[in-house]
């Protein structure tokens, strides 16, 4: 009599993506010197708001380092950068290129232009946002805003890397998942069954082109019990 093998499916996903022009990835490094100043005050974020008047402080260190031994709370850093049109790489795939800000201490809320990219808690946490392609001003100047909340010890922007580049990968503005339950069967003779899958678009991603690996997988054994690779196309809404 044959026994039969209780299995758990489990579909893995990979979406490669294929770019018509294949650039080398491309950067540009912020400066370490911007301008700072204590306090908090929404005007801080706008582009032009008037700076002139801010102390000149280095991202490379804490800033009890640097004539503010002993303040917590929040503080202010701005700089002004020209964005290179050469950085869309991306084309009509990912228009987003990505901002590297470094180690902060103990929360940021990054702008640009006056427009919130992104925020977060963690004074050990590197600090990767997107910046959409319609955020920028190309080949002119635009202004980065970090709102810095310091809770205790050393505070602010204070370890690299600094730049903007478009080294973005797809698992930055696509997520694919599944809402089923994982299935548990009998492996008995043929055996058919079906997944929906969602592909969650992030940013101004319109449509993806690629491969689309499926992988059923024995928990239990690792074995691999069915694996098949399909070209497609996937448009967002």
């Amino acid at each position: 009599m044959k026994k039969s093998v209780i299995i758990i499916l489990i579909i893995s996903l990979i979406i490669v993506i294929q770019s018509k022009s294949q650039q080398a990835n491309q950067s540009i490094d912020i400066p370490k010197e911007w301008k700072f100043q204590t306090g908090d005050n929404p005007e801080f974020m706008k582009p032009e708001y008037k700076d002139q008047d801010w102390k000149k402080i280095n991202t490379a260190d804490f800033w009890e380092h640097q004539g503010y031994e002993g303040y917590d709370g929040i503080a202010w850093y701005r700089t002004k950068i020209k964005i290179p049109s050469s950085l869309k790489k991306n084309g009509d795939v990912i228009k987003s290129v990505r901002i590297s800000l470094g180690l902060i201490d103990d929360q940021d809320i990054t702008y640009l232009n006056g427009q919130n990219v992104g925020s977060t808690l963690g004074w050990d946490i590197e600090r990767t946002y997107q910046i959409p392609y319609e955020l920028i001003h190309w080949d002119q100047e635009n202004v980065i805003a970090v709102r810095v909340n310091d809770t205790g010890g050393g505070g602010g922007m204070y370890e690299g890397p600094y730049s903007i580049g478009n080294s973005l990968l797809l698992s930055d503005n696509l997520t694919v998942e599944t809402k089923d339950k994982p299935l548990g069967i009998k492996l008995l003779g043929n055996l058919k069954f079906s997944r929906t899958f969602f592909f969650n678009f992030k940013g101004s991603i319109q449509k993806v082109d690629g491969t689309l690996e499926v992988k059923v997988v024995d928990r239990n054994t690792k074995i691999v019990l069915f694996q098949k690779k399909k070209d497609v196309s996937v448009a967002g809404k």
